[in-house]
């Protein structure tokens, strides 16, 4: 059965200015150069957050070696005017297959400087899936993905942000696959970096924190539901909690070692998968979709003055074709 091997991505890209004390500039070109050199044929569709490419060219570098990785798709996020005050919101979405469609949708200013000057959003792009035979426009199936960063930090009005923002994906999300016409058995993915701690505390990553149960509530349409209100109701599965039993640590620093203040133990970094309710309206406990190779990558580097790729882990899984 065909797969598609799925990776999401912080990929620590900040825009240039922007980097850790005693850092050549976070080494953002050295560390972009040896993650396409060593990743990028293993995976055929990559989204990327923190990947910024305002005053910089490095997500255009990143798309054109993509490209002579066979990785030759790409969504990328809407550039912005830095005179408004705005650099992009360093979504990038990379596939070997064609994105027939691109949508984006911009939250917001956040709070905290970061997140104010950020143009953060969700990145959609319809992916067609593989197939050896001739497909018909009509006939053909697609794999819908969404990538976001949302409001980082956890001050009383990042916190009312955050939410907004899971409500606005909801409503975005709703609207595209209505717009494209989103057949049952077509995946719907909501992957990145969405800066809401899934583990109970450091030490416990089987039961959930609080603000992932209200995010889940919400992205799932359960919410809407027990006040009442109208929404699209989904079945929505956390990939790496489903296969791994735990909320799986993503979360880590540049660098590590002796000296160097010690990594959170967050898991922040998911992939979310949408299905469509059973026909009686009853949300099922399975995904329709088959998962394998479900995982969490470290990037981890030998002989660098860097200890990792990013300051994060990657989510990756393998997704059964229908």
């Amino acid at each position: 059965m065909p797969e598609l091997r799925i990776l999401t991505l912080n990929f620590f890209l900040r825009p240039p200015g922007i980097y850790e004390p005693g850092s050549k500039g976070d080494w953002k070109v050295e560390r972009l150069r040896l993650f396409a050199e060593t990743q990028f044929a293993d995976y055929d569709i990559i989204a990327l957050q923190e990947t910024f490419s305002s005053l910089s060219q490095r997500k255009a570098e990143l798309v054109n070696l993509a490209k002579k990785h066979g990785l030759v798709h790409s969504a990328i996020g809407k550039p912005q005017r830095i005179w408004k005050l705005r650099v992009d919101a360093g979504l990038l979405i990379l596939s070997r297959y064609p994105v027939v469609n691109v949508d984006e949708w911009t939250f917001q200013r956040g709070t905290e400087l970061g997140d104010w000057l950020a143009a953060k959003g969700v990145l959609y792009a319809r992916i067609q899936f593989p197939s050896n035979d001739t497909v018909t426009a009509e006939k053909a199936l697609f794999l819908h993905m969404f990538t976001t960063h949302y409001q980082s930090t956890d001050s009383k009005r990042a916190i009312e942000l955050r939410h907004r923002q899971f409500i606005e994906s909801k409503e975005f999300i709703d609207a595209m696959l209505t717009r494209h016409g989103r057949q049952p058995q077509e995946p719907v993915l909501l992957v990145g970096d969405l800066n809401v701690d899934a583990r109970a505390n450091g030490e416990d990553g089987v039961n959930h924190g609080w603000e992932y149960t209200v995010m889940t509530d919400i992205l799932s349409g359960a919410a809407a539901e027990k006040t009442g209100e109208t929404s699209v109701r989904y079945d929505l599965h956390d990939i790496c909690y489903d296969a791994l039993k735990e909320h799986p640590i993503t979360t880590s620093r540049l660098r590590v070692g002796e000296g160097r203040p010690l990594p959170d133990r967050k898991c922040i970094d998911f992939i979310l998968s949408f299905d469509a309710p059973a026909q009686d309206g009853i949300p099922g406990k399975a995904s329709r979709h088959q998962w394998g190779n479900v995982r969490v990558e470290t990037f981890k580097v030998e002989d660098q003055p860097f200890s990792f790729l990013s300051d994060h882990f990657g989510v990756a899984a393998h997704l059964q074709l229908p």
